[in-house]
C-alpha cells in the first residue's frame, strides 16, 4: 500500500558539531575554514548548518589537492 521512499542523502544538512565530528576537526577549525569560505554554509533560523555532500567534496578536493604532487 505505502511505498517506501529512497532517502537522498545529499541535501543532508549537518550542525557544526556533527560537521567538525565528520571531519575529525575542532569547531575553532570549521570557524576557519568556514570563514575562509573553504567550506559553503547555510544559516537557517539562526543556526549555521553544512550540507553533507559539500563536506563530502570538500574533502575529495584535500586528498586529491595532497595526492597530486605524488
Amino acid at each position: 500500500m505505502f511505498e517506501t521512499q529512497k532517502t537522498d542523502n545529499t541535501n543532508t544538512l549537518l550542525s557544526r558539531s556533527d560537521t567538525a565530528k565528520f571531519l575529525n576537526i575542532s569547531l575553532v577549525k570549521l570557524w576557519q575554514l568556514t570563514k575562509d569560505k573553504a567550506m559553503p554554509v547555510y544559516k537557517i533560523g539562526g543556526k549555521v548548518l553544512y550540507k553533507k555532500e559539500e563536506i563530502e567534496n570538500f574533502i575529495e578536493i584535500q586528498y586529491d589537492s595532497k595526492n597530486a604532487g605524488q
